[in-house]
């Protein structure tokens, strides 16, 4: 699978470059010179030309199967760019907003161009982040957990009366969870607590 890129701005240049190269072949279109230097030093394939010129798309060997990814960084020119992309043959375009999305900017483009998809920078970085975020917070919190309980000589997992497989999995992935690896069977009955319990040392 073949992509170019329109790039506005290093970050998008950079982040795309390190998504897609390892599974697509990917090329850079950047106007910049400068820009296009930065991004060659990072390793990444680039075509300095100007992306609002349709032949810049014919001379990159665009066709109808080639995905096009337009960095929408609120420029004037997006309009130009889409119609040079369009009217070099490509069907595959995707508009890339890196910054608030505007409804009515949007809308309008939706209504110019029905065939593109647009997505936001957001929307490619939160689930990857969201999910690291909430690993952080569960990790610090059995880390807490384990700070509170590791001088006690002797823990003891309680369950409820009739555990069921999970109950009993939840009580030993605690035990787990807690460093407590050994079994301890208790020899003296808890009178308070007459169901199952997991004793850990």
């Amino acid at each position: 699978m073949r992509c170019l890129a329109v790039c506005q701005t290093e970050l998008v240049g950079r982040l795309l470059h390190a998504v897609l190269s390892p599974r697509v072949d990917l090329e850079l279109v950047v106007e910049s010179r400068v820009l296009a230097r930065r991004l060659h030093d990072a390793g990444a394939s680039v075509i300095t030309a100007d992306p609002k010129r349709v032949d810049t798309f014919v001379k990159a060997d665009l066709l109808p199967t080639t995905s096009v990814i337009v960095e929408d960084a609120h420029q004037r020119n997006l309009r130009k760019v889409l119609d040079a992309v369009r009217d070099a043959g490509g069907a595959l375009v995707y508009v890339l907003g890196i910054g608030g999305e505007d409804a009515a900017r949007a809308a309008a483009f939706r209504t110019e161009f029905p065939e593109i998809t647009s997505i936001t920078l957001a929307e490619l970085v939160e689930p990857r982040l969201a999910t690291e975020l909430n690993r952080s917070l569960t990790r610090q919190r059995v880390q807490q957990y384990q700070r509170y309980f590791s001088d006690a000589d002797r823990v003891l997992i309680l369950t409820h009366n009739d555990p069921d497989p999970d109950a009993i999995a939840s009580g030993l992935a605690l035990r787990t969870l807690l460093r407590r690896t050994k079994q301890t069977p208790s020899s003296a009955p808890c009178s308070r607590w007459p169901g199952p319990r997991i004793s850990a040392c």
